[in-house]
């Protein structure tokens, strides 16, 4: 898949307000937030050791084969990548970006692998935790 046949529709990097409950949850309670093995979530040192491969990342490309039909509620959308699919949860850096979220369209999730301090939402040990989220412009 064509990078430049993708709009970069959610970024991790700049969600100040998710990095600043990551962290806050992380700090101040026992069973919320993400283990920091690597630096708090969000932090110059987390995300050099993304960069340096300490934290396991990879993508999944393929299209959007659903969307939740409310999108106001909690929005998720299916990726079809040819062999399975899988849901994420719908987001965008900006408000604008949010109508690129169309079945049929082709998109590329990028994650990190990251441990919660707690299986309070049954999703395991580890998961697959959204850095970024690019959509057929």
């Amino acid at each position: 898949m064509k990078m430049n046949d993708l709009e970069l529709v959610y970024d991790f990097r700049q969600d100040q307000v998710k990095i600043d409950q990551l962290q806050k949850a992380t700090i101040e309670t026992e069973e919320f937030g993400i283990v920091p093995e690597h630096g708090l979530i969000g932090t110059s040192e987390w995300w050099e050791a993304i960069e340096a491969g300490q934290i396991t990342t990879d993508y999944i490309d393929g299209v959007i084969s659903y969307l939740s039909e409310n999108m106001s509620d909690w929005p998720v959308f299916e990726i079809d990548d040819g062999n399975e699919k899988s849901q994420w949860t719908c987001v965008a850096t900006n408000k604008d970006l949010w109508n690129l979220y169309q079945v049929e369209k082709k998109a590329r999730v990028r994650y990190a692998i990251q441990k919660a301090k707690s299986d309070y939402l049954g999703i395991g040990p580890e998961f697959k935790f959204v850095l970024e989220i690019w959509i057929e412009k």
